[in-house]
């Protein structure tokens, strides 16, 4: 090869070279998952969960309805409301109306946020009150007398290191 195909193929090879970097750097910006789309992807996934509590989790539910789709369970396509109105017609067969639909989330809302809160109280009163003294995260104060842990006070109660 002479060096003018030489010099080609190193420009060829650059471009290339540059092409990609691009294309991966516009990935990567394309996978930052947003937080508003988290927020419908949660709550898509807590209605479908809504719905198959009603059938013991057998997935045959989704497929009675012939034009079932993740899009109908995002709240942009279905109001509370008339979400718990259709399951209520699922689950009992009988028709209510918005507002007793309406009434139901509200009630299902306020158990799932004492829920919430009560498991927050669990984990926060087992944070910081209870010590357990096995666990590596413990870390009495050294100047506290009645402290577990083993503060030598004089090179006689220094333990021995195993030196072998």
């Amino acid at each position: 090869m002479d060096s003018i195909e030489e010099n080609k193929l190193k420009e060829i090879k650059n471009d290339f070279n540059e092409i990609d970097e691009e294309e991966v750097d516009s990935k990567r910006h394309e996978q930052k998952i947003k937080l508003t789309t988290l927020t419908i992807t949660l709550r898509t996934a807590k209605r479908i969960d809504r719905l198959l509590s009603l059938s013991n989790k057998n997935f045959l539910i989704v497929d009675i309805f012939p034009n079932l789709d993740v899009v109908f369970f995002k709240s942009s396509s279905i109001n509370v409301a008339a979400y718990e109105c259709w399951l209520k017609i699922i689950e009992t067969g009988e028709i209510i109306s918005e507002e007793q639909g309406y009434e139901i989330y509200q009630q299902k809302k306020k158990e799932e946020n004492s829920l919430r809160e009560n498991i927050l109280k669990q984990v926060k009163s087992v944070e910081y009150y209870y010590i357990d003294e096995e666990s590596p995260r413990y870390y009495p104060d050294p100047d506290d007398e009645e402290s577990p842990r083993y503060y030598p006070n004089n090179e006689e109660s220094i333990l021995p290191m195993d030196e072998s």
